[in-house]
């Protein structure tokens, strides 16, 4: 054969082996697909916690993903998070939403923004408005409680309603309470004069009128014996029941928390109160959203209750309790009038610890003493109480308003015992930050500028003059 036709021939088998070997990785790249995970301490792969929890999950897991179908950057990285999971469960899928385009699915799934990622299972769903591994294990967590959490909520006195849809009313945040699994009922202690003992938290929504007073005992013996309990007082009502608050070691204080910067802002009313920071609180150690607060009351600490006090939403230093009712025109702090100076608290979380005797069996007739004593065992229990100087927060009208309903939903987690017991630790790579010193950025920045570029031109220079010799 003519050498050029058999160098000819060879070239050609050369290009199509190359081609071919090029398809054949494409295809095998589309259907099979491998990944390695070579960060310390594999920080792109779901911990051993997480992992553990999907196992005990066999229902299917569904996201939703309220995206604008613009943002691809966005998309991607949720899709990026989710495929985490599905490399380990393989009946989760993941559904993205426009809400340009699917208005009706944003008001359905109750979503207030873009961004947002619901996590649905078995029936219950839960909105997460960051997306990470402690965040979204948590939530699958809570969403696979196999106990029935029942919050009930006092009515009778004129309190808001879990079934009024109007602006005042507690529908929506009853409706978010169960899409996360919990059971949600009201308690009128006319009809029923006692608290259910499965009840995991008795709510006291700022009730318009007085209890009667076996109505107040119940309550204090609920508390007595270590019921969980959320107090909400609005500033329009005296506070019921009044004995209660000295049962829970605070005085709550009459008049309104007044925002001292509401005319920069432009909320056109100083009784609307913005918490934009917050103590170190277990409720709202994850809470980075601002809440809106209309017309919140204060409260007074006692330090010697036996409670384990916990500031929940606490005021600047220059707001002030404004002891009158005016909330339009100019007003300014005058302590002559009953003003108090801030900073102020306007919720308070407290716990403490109840021991509740357990019945057990019955001793025997030749029992001794002391071995009849040790029939009865005691058990502990953290009770948890929450009070906050203002109703209308979770209401209707405010409920989508910034971190209202978070803040809300985490009041009710923290009470119910529903805060995660996940311990989820994502490893930080060591020495991730590179720091030099001044004369080290110096040389870098002169050998990349000057030097470097020097070296390729006298690298030039030097093969045009060798080549020119030739």
């Amino acid at each position: 054969m003519n050498p050029k036709r058999s160098k000819l021939l060879q070239q050609i088998i050369n290009v199509v082996l190359v081609v071919v070997i090029v398809g054949l990785l494409g295809w095998l790249s589309n259907r099979y697909k491998t990944e390695f995970d070579w960060t310390y301490g594999h920080r792109n792969t779901l911990s051993q916690a997480s992992r553990t929890l999907l196992k005990t999950l066999p229902d299917p897991i569904h996201f939703y993903a309220f995206v604008y179908g613009s943002a691809a950057n966005v998309r991607q990285g949720i899709q990026e998070d989710v495929d985490r999971y599905q490399r380990f469960k393989h009946n989760i899928t993941l559904s993205f939403i426009d809400p340009s385009r699917e208005p009706q699915k944003v008001k359905a799934f109750n979503v207030t923004q873009p961004g947002e990622l619901v996590v649905e299972y078995d029936g219950r769903r839960e909105t997460l408005n960051e997306i990470s591994e402690p965040k979204v294990s948590a939530a699958l967590e809570r969403l696979s409680a196999k106990n029935t959490t029942t919050i009930a909520f006092l009515s009778g006195h004129g309190e808001r309603s879990i079934h009024s849809v109007d602006q005042n009313g507690y529908s929506d945040f009853a409706q978010t309470l169960k899409d996360k699994g919990m059971h949600v009922r009201e308690l009128n202690l006319a009809l029923q004069p006692k608290i259910p003992d499965k009840t995991s938290t008795l709510v006291i929504a700022s009730p318009r009128n007085g209890l009667l007073p076996a109505e107040s005992k119940v309550i204090a013996d609920y508390v007595t014996a270590g019921g969980n309990l959320l107090w909400l007082a609005d500033t329009d009502n005296p506070p019921h029941p009044a004995a209660l608050a000295g049962q829970l070691g605070m005085t709550w204080q009459n008049g309104y928390a007044v925002f001292p910067n509401y005319r920069e802002l432009g909320t056109g009313n100083p009784g609307i109160y913005l918490a934009a920071q917050y103590p170190n609180n277990p409720i709202t150690k994850g809470l980075d959203e601002i809440t809106v607060f209309p017309l919140v009351r204060s409260l007074k600490i006692d330090p010697d209750s036996g409670w384990h006090p916990m500031p929940l939403l606490t005021t600047s230093s220059n707001s002030w309790l404004e002891a009158s009712k005016e909330t339009q025109g100019p007003i300014a702090f005058d302590p002559k009038d009953g003003d108090l100076a801030g900073p102020l608290t306007i919720g308070l979380a407290e716990k403490r610890k109840v021991t509740l005797p357990q019945a057990s069996t019955a001793p025997a007739a030749d029992e001794k003493p002391a071995a009849a004593d040790q029939t009865r065992e005691q058990r502990s229990k953290e009770q948890r109480v929450v009070m906050i100087g203002d109703a209308d927060f979770i209401a209707n009208g405010n409920l989508k308003v910034l971190g209202n309903r978070d803040l809300g939903v985490d009041v009710i987690n923290w009470l119910a015992a529903r805060d995660s017991s996940l311990n989820i630790a994502i490893p930080k790579a060591p020495d991730r930050n590179l720091y030099l010193p001044g004369w080290a950025s110096g040389m870098i920045t002169v050998g990349f500028i000057f030097i470097l570029p020097l070296l390729l031109i006298l690298f030039g220079v030097a093969r045009w003059a060798v080549r020119r010799r030739r």
